[in-house]
C-alpha cells in the first residue's frame, strides 16, 4: 500500500486559531505519523495508551479511521493548551467590528 497523507483541522476560540495537523500513514511499517505544528518535525503516533492504531490488511478500516481522527484532534487541543499564549492568549470581549 502506498503512503496515505491525511490532514486535520481544528478552529479554537479565545484567541481563534486554525490549527491543521498533517501526516503520513506508511503502510510499509503499519505506523501514522503527524507533522508537529509548532517545530515542523515528523513524529510517529502515540495513541497514548490506548489500543494501537493499526490498520488492517485489507486497508483503513472505519473504526481505524474514528480513533486517527480522535487521537489527531488531541493533538491539536494538546498545542493549542500549551501554546495559546505564544496567540495572543484572551481577547474575551474585544470586537472587530464597531457596534
Amino acid at each position: 500500500m502506498a503512503p496515505i497523507k491525511y490532514t486535520i483541522a481544528v478552529v479554537k476560540r479565545n484567541p481563534l486559531l486554525k490549527i491543521k495537523v498533517t501526516g503520513i500513514y506508511n503502510g510499509k511499517d503499519q505506523n501514522f505519523y503527524f507533522q508537529n505544528p509548532l517545530t515542523g518535525a515528523w513524529e510517529k503516533m502515540q495513541s497514548g495508551g490506548e489500543q494501537e492504531i493499526s490498520a488492517t490488511n485489507q486497508g483503513l478500516s472505519v473504526e481505524c479511521l474514528k480513533k486517527l481522527t480522535y487521537c489527531l484532534k488531541n493533538l491539536a487541543d494538546r498545542f493549542y493548551e500549551e501554546s495559546k499564549d505564544l496567540f495572543g492568549g484572551s481577547i474575551c470581549g474585544e470586537s472587530r467590528y464597531p457596534s
